[in-house]
């Protein structure tokens, strides 16, 4: 008992000793280093057009009627995730917030290579130069991610160095109401909201009513401003202007009254 006792404090003893070492052997100025490279690391999505595979009828975009006789494919857009400025330092983990976890343990108590990649591990080696791309996702809902970014230097061991959190935008099913097309600056015609949008259509219609009014308001008040501006600017000119049009017209009478006279004589 006592001779396994000492196996294990040895064994204990040369990890830790290890761990040291290779502690050491990370300086802080390659931390300092490392840590800007993780800096760089940014994350965005790309809109794609995604084929699902499926058929529909064609609708005519100008009257919205459906023609039975014609189909298409069905094309949705999708959200294609991006993870930029990986370098081979630097490698993330990337956890998807809304999916369920999953096992990643064998039964030896390793992880697998297929549990690496439902945790969603990436190398700059899974990159195209840098850049890596996870699978397109639906825009009917947000979707909220963890981005881990860890240390890929041998010297420093697999240190965290910085978190991401990213959500994406969701698609907005009101941006697609015929006023919209008609006010697309409108809050509630985003075509993509950054929160799902809690509002009923009764809502919504008596919201634009409300909009569409202070838009008209705010169209009179313009007009008149513009016109007094644009008489204030061009006050000399309109006066001269004035004048010369009263001084022709009098002429011009005056001319009149003349070549009457001329005929009655």
């Amino acid at each position: 008992m006592r001779k396994k006792a000492k196996y294990i404090v040895a064994a204990l003893l040369m990890f830790c000793f290890a761990t040291s070492v290779k502690a050491e052997q990370c300086s802080y100025e390659r931390q300092v280093e490392l840590g800007e490279e993780a800096s760089t690391v940014k994350v965005a999505y790309d809109l794609v057009d995604y084929d699902t595979g499926q058929m529909v009828y064609v609708v005519d975009p100008e009257t919205g009627e459906v023609d039975i006789t014609q189909e298409e494919p069905l094309i949705l857009e999708y959200f294609k995730i991006k993870i930029m400025n990986l370098t081979e330092n630097v490698y993330v983990q990337v956890v998807d917030l809304d999916a369920e976890e999953e096992e990643t343990i064998d039964d030896f108590g390793a992880v697998s290579d297929d549990a690496l990649k439902q945790a969603g591990y990436y190398f700059y080696s899974d990159s195209d130069k840098g850049t890596v791309y996870l699978d397109p996702i639906s825009t009917d809902y947000i979707h909220e991610y963890k981005i881990l970014v860890y240390s890929a230097d041998p010297e420093c061991g697999d240190k965290q160095l910085r978190t991401i959190n990213y959500k994406t935008p969701m698609f907005n099913n009101y941006s697609t109401v015929g006023y919209c097309k008609k006010s697309p600056e409108f809050e509630y015609c985003q075509k993509y909201v950054s929160e799902p949008l809690d509002i009923t259509l009764t809502d919504f219609l008596e919201e634009y009513r409300k909009y569409e009014a202070k838009e008209k308001e705010n169209e009179k008040k313009n007009s008149k401003t513009t016109i007094k501006s644009f008489y204030k600017k061009n006050k000399k000119v309109i006066m001269i202007a004035g004048g010369c049009i009263l001084i022709a017209g009098v002429a011009t009478a005056a001319i009149i009254v003349i070549r009457r006279r001329s005929r009655l004589i």
